[in-house]
């Protein structure tokens, strides 16, 4: 049974989330690119099982949620009514970070709808336990939203909401460029009006762009597939959280390597992308059971066939 080397697929993880296509990760490790798309479709299923065994039972002050923009397959204002479907155009990656830890808290891709939002904010609390302040902008589903995902949190446990509100007003005179004014507007709890803000998670999304290509607004590199995307994600989610130090953390701790799950206290070291690939390799099938599985499948055709 072939398979990639642990040094070659640790090499192409990290040219992947550096920003490379993978087309050009495949020129540089010569691989080819259906071998590059199977690696992360097993990296995405490998970090997202990881991320969702260790992020669990946080105590943050306050998370921040956005959402980023990004398309699969073709934009949607190209589309026909006939492409018109899930899967296709418009796909937006909703992400929660907090600003004290920079941690990646959640994340889910899917259409902008109330549904999304209502089930993103539930596995958001899940994630986190006692009191928290909760900042989003002013889309119009996340106030339901909201009121669904939290309504089973005990009354002593329940999130303290508030939303930007964002408007553009004329800069000055002379100036014919408007500036954006950021209102925030309290929905229910108590919150701190000094943390009404979606700066952090607004700055993350430049970062997601900038180390996915397939987030590129003009590119070539886009998803094909929504699966491919959302693998893609977790795979970056949980390098954001585990592998990469984080610059203002690192500064902040005197020139150590600190990665957000560190400031959060999951890990004690940054992760190296050998690591990774090692939780690749203990969901990846052994060859007796690849063996046992082809056997199968040619007695089955066997069977069809008489």
């Amino acid at each position: 049974m072939n398979r990639l080397s642990r040094e070659r697929r640790a090499d192409l993880l990290h040219l992947l989330n550096d920003g490379l296509s993978i087309r050009a990760a495949g020129r540089f490790t010569k691989t080819k690119p259906d071998t590059i798309v199977k690696l992360v479709v097993d990296a995405g299923w490998a970090c997202l099982l990881e991320h969702h065994r260790r992020v669990r039972n946080l105590t943050c002050a306050t998370v921040q949620v956005d959402e980023i923009w990004s398309f699969v397959g073709k934009k949607a204002h190209r589309m026909s009514e006939a492409e018109r479907r899930w899967g296709r155009g418009d796909a937006y990656t909703f992400t929660a970070l907090d600003p004290d830890s920079r941690l990646l808290v959640a994340w889910m891709v899917g259409p902008r709808t109330r549904a999304t939002a209502a089930y993103f904010l539930r596995d958001l609390s899940r994630c986190i336990r006692g009191r928290f302040q909760l900042t989003t902008d002013a889309a119009g589903y996340y106030a339901d939203a909201a009121e669904f995902a939290f309504r089973d949190r005990p009354w002593s446990q329940r999130v303290d909401y508030a939303q930007i509100w964002k408007h553009s007003v004329p800069r000055d005179h002379i100036s014919h460029v408007p500036k954006t004014e950021r209102v925030p507007l309290v929905i229910y709890g108590d919150p701190d009006p000094g943390d009404i803000a979606t700066t952090y998670v607004e700055r993350h999304n430049l970062t997601m762009r900038m180390e996915m290509r397939r987030f590129h607004r003009r590119t070539n590199a886009h998803s094909k597939k929504v699966d491919n995307h959302a693998h893609a994600v977790a795979t970056h989610a949980f390098q954001y959280n585990f592998v990469r130090p984080h610059g203002t953390l690192t500064r902040l701790m005197n020139g150590k390597p600190t990665t957000p799950a560190m400031a959060a206290g999951l890990a004690e070291r940054p992760w190296s992308w050998a690591e990774v690939v090692q939780l690749i390799e203990a969901q990846e099938p052994t060859a007796r059971d690849v063996a046992a599985r082809r056997k199968d499948r040619r007695t089955a055709s066997l069977v069809r066939t008489t």
